[in-house]
């Protein structure tokens, strides 16, 4: 459920951070008892897109 969650999130929103991933993986995935956790090698990167896309 992660992967098809995480890509529907990403064709819907191409340039999300990964926090803001993260809230929406959040919400979809609860309902299967499933958890997502974000990790980053400096805290800046969890507020830049995912994919810089320009």
């Amino acid at each position: 459920m992660f992967t098809f969650n995480l890509m529907k999130a990403l064709e819907q929103e191409p340039n999300m951070t990964a926090m803001e991933c993260k809230k929406r993986l959040a919400t979809s995935l609860r309902k299967y008892a499933q958890t997502v956790t974000v990790a980053s090698t400096t805290p800046s990167l969890l507020n830049v897109p995912i994919f810089n896309l320009v």
